[in-house]
């Protein structure tokens, strides 16, 4: 079995148990997606526009760490997918 990385946060936590506190915070309002500025394995920079690629957790991962993870998640195991750009990020491309 191959170990994956855990990406940790800058205060210690685990990006999994992050999104579980959060989520838990959370219960009961609406929520919107949290647009994460740095890939959580290589810390590279990313602007909402650009393509980025998240789990049910919000994990954030730029493009190319998501295909050397092999669009999975180290943390859940999940699925990675291409994240939502804020409407912002798409105004003036013909909606």
């Amino acid at each position: 079995m191959i170990e994956l990385p855990v990406c940790m946060l800058a205060d210690g936590r685990g990006a999994t148990e992050y999104a579980v506190e959060n989520r838990r915070a959370m219960k009961g309002r609406n929520m919107a997606l949290e647009i994460r500025n740095k890939c959580e394995r290589c810390e590279k920079p990313l602007v909402a526009s650009e393509e980025a690629y998240i789990c049910s957790y919000e994990c954030t991962f730029c493009s190319q760490c998501m295909r050397e993870l092999q669009a999975i998640c180290p943390n859940c195991g999940g699925e990675l997918v291409r994240r939502p750009r804020p409407a912002s990020a798409i105004s003036g491309q013909g909606r």
